[in-house]
């Protein structure tokens, strides 16, 4: 990758955006399944409780001072979707430029 005047790497070609090197199908499936998971849980977690949470901290003084937080599952939840996102496009580049085999060729064809 070439960099920049300022020193900053180049983005990568659109060609190679959503491929992760090195990751298997098997393997991009089963990191979606559980994203899926951290997903759904999180959701959950911020339909119950809320965006914003009070937490009790402690100020200088060591006395106790309730605040409101946004919650920490949001950012779980955030996160998730970006890894989701990335695994799916992953995926999509992989069933698009994976080499035709026998049978998908023959179906294509109409010949048996």
């Amino acid at each position: 990758m070439s960099k920049s005047l300022k020193g900053q790497p180049v983005r990568a070609d659109r060609k190679t955006v959503g491929m992760i090197p090195g990751l298997d199908a098997d393997l991009a499936a089963e990191m979606l399944d559980t994203a899926l998971q951290n997903y759904r849980a999180a959701a959950d977690d911020v339909r119950k409780r809320g965006w914003i949470v009070q937490t009790t901290r402690l100020d200088k003084h060591g006395a106790p001072v309730v605040t409101d937080r946004v919650n920490e599952s949001v950012k779980i939840q955030r996160e998730a979707l970006r890894t989701i996102m990335s695994l799916k496009k992953h995926l999509a580049y992989e069933a698009e430029n994976a080499p035709p085999t026998k049978n998908a060729l023959e179906d294509f064809l109409g010949e048996e």
